[in-house]
């Protein structure tokens, strides 16, 4: 899933999903005066023609098994990535036809579907996951984590290994010297094996990539520097998402419930150094978070200017914690994500289900044009709900509430 905001020329905003992990759709995200999301039937009556020329949600494309949905705002390209190895990446560049007389709406004709796909075959392997490069980053598009290490993408599609995989048997693909390193150190690289997770170095977002993957080993590959020189630090757990939330600091999360932040200063400073089974000690702990055995498909997302940390749990919620101490933030009333009580952000925790809910898969923080904060979105199935946050008074106290849309 993944919510555009500013890289449209509209006013709306709009939303990409995948149904089923395999039907690339999209629609707009339509607002009353009042800046709440309307229905389709609503907003075609308040708006007209304009959009009823259109069909939403448009289906953009079928790719099997996709496995992530992100933006590259310099290049305006939508980056689609698949764990099937015929499809490996698809970019989408969106065309969009503007009526500049009717409120900035988009006008498509009924035939017209608004984005250009290309399809590149994959390298061996399967991608779990791709990150758009930051603008300082001219020379790429991204960076893709696949079960055979990590590749850059290039602005003419091609891509090219960043780092050296492990072969089937397990051998390490380099240099004598390098095998020799490889063999000294207890615990893979993230790097050198299966990565499910990247993100750029907020301090430095044009030469260092954290990765995250199968192996408790998170991987700071600097490409200023060679290999053997890249540091490293070592969680409790797989790594199923690592976010920069600092200039020194790094999300890290996966299953054994084992989410924390390190600070990349205390990190081991050689790749060759040989691992312990003692994990870097962290610098914030999130002690309620709750994910037994997860890797693939449960949502996390960062709200750096807030210091908010949303996380699906593996009991079917979400909750919201805080960067800087790892506590929970509690809400008042609680949210429901579906009828009977599965509560969302549900900070007691008591009502007694049927049946165990499914793992919300996708969260994403994002302003929507003319919101002045950030609002969380939750894809729960088919439908994607919008959480907006604010304070409420209470009589002793403050608690926070959080409106659906």
């Amino acid at each position: 899933m993944y919510i555009g905001s500013r890289e449209s020329e509209t006013n709306f905003g709009a939303v990409y999903g995948a149904l089923n992990d395999t039907v690339l759709t999209y629609t707009y995200i339509p607002r009353d005066e009042n800046d709440r999301i309307i229905s389709l039937p609503k907003a075609e009556a308040r708006l007209g023609r304009n959009l009823r020329a259109g069909r939403f949600p448009a289906l953009l494309g079928q790719m099997l098994q996709i496995s992530s949905i992100t933006y590259h705002t310099p290049s305006h390209r939508l980056l689609v990535t698949s764990r099937h190895p015929d499809h490996f990446v698809c970019t989408s560049t969106p065309v969009f036809a503007i009526d500049e007389h009717i409120d900035s709406t988009p006008s498509f004709s009924n035939n017209l579907v608004p984005h250009r796909l290309e399809y590149r075959r994959a390298p061996k392997g399967q991608v779990n996951t791709c990150v758009p490069a930051p603008e300082a980053a001219s020379d790429l598009i991204g960076v893709l984590g696949t079960s055979r290490g990590i590749y850059m993408l290039r602005h003419d599609c091609t891509v090219g290994l960043l780092t050296p995989p492990l072969s089937r048997k397990g051998a390490f693909m380099g240099s004598p010297q390098e095998k020799e390193e490889h063999e000294r150190m207890s615990i893979t690289p993230a790097y050198g094996g299966e990565v499910f997770s990247l993100d750029y170095l907020r301090r430095n977002p044009k030469e260092v990539v954290v990765a995250g993957g199968r192996s408790n080993r998170i991987d700071l590959i600097d490409m200023r520097a060679p290999r053997d020189e890249w540091a490293w630090i070592q969680h409790q757990s797989s790594a199923a998402h690592v976010k920069s939330v600092g200039d020194n600091e790094i999300l890290v999360a996966g299953p054994m419930s084992a989410m924390s932040i390190y600070d990349i200063r205390y990190s081991n400073k050689r790749c060759s150094q040989p691992s312990t089974s003692t994990s870097t000690y962290p610098v914030v702990t999130f002690p309620e978070y709750k994910n037994d055995a997860h890797i693939h498909h449960i949502g996390l997302d960062v709200q750096t200017d807030y210091g908010v940390v949303a996380a699906a749990h593996d009991d079917g919620r979400v909750a919201l914690y805080s960067l800087y101490s790892g506590t929970r933030l509690r809400f008042m009333p609680d949210i429901d994500t579906q009828g009977g009580g599965n509560g969302l952000l549900n900070d007691r925790g008591t009502a007694a289900e049927p049946q165990r809910p499914p793992v919300v898969k996708c969260l994403m923080f994002q302003t929507l044009p003319g919101d002045r904060h950030p609002s969380l979105f939750v894809g729960e199935g088919s439908q994607i709900k919008k959480y907006s946050f604010g304070v409420r008074d209470d009589d002793d106290n403050k608690k926070g509430v959080a409106t659906e849309e």
